[in-house]
């Protein structure tokens, strides 16, 4: 990785385009995947760091396992501390909590064949497809 990092001026660095890019290349598959589906904003860079610290400490076969439940860990609890915040500034659950609903995953599975809608009958529009 190049050392073109930047500093804004509270004096936080943050890593370039270029930099995150060829970390997040770096990741292991699984990982690439956790952090594009993160509902977080992660730093590829950060969690190549950790997947490297990890495999340091407890060996490269454990090292992305552990790293995708700290990963998980993460964003869970980030979650947790949004909800908390919304639930005391508007007194309530936020709405997909208050529905049961979960949070939505993409997952690599790329859509058919499109399905042909059906055609209208009556009324004159034979021709027309359904919206």
């Amino acid at each position: 990785m190049k050392g073109t990092n930047t500093t804004n001026r509270l004096g936080t660095t943050y890593d370039t385009r270029e930099n995150e890019m060829a970390a997040f290349d770096a990741l292991p598959a699984p990982l690439r995947d956790l952090v594009r589906l993160n509902a977080t904003n992660l730093s590829a860079g950060s969690v190549l760091n950790y997947l490297a610290s990890i495999a340091r400490q407890a060996g490269p076969g454990q090292a992305v396992a552990v790293t995708a439940r700290k990963l998980a860990t993460l964003e869970a609890n980030e979650i947790e501390v949004f909800a908390g915040g919304y639930r005391g500034k508007h007194g309530c659950d936020l709405p997909h909590i208050a529905a049961r609903a979960t949070v939505l995953r993409y997952n690599g599975v790329r859509p058919g064949k499109r399905r042909r809608l059906p055609l209208i009958r009556g009324f004159g529009l034979a021709d027309t497809v359904a919206a």
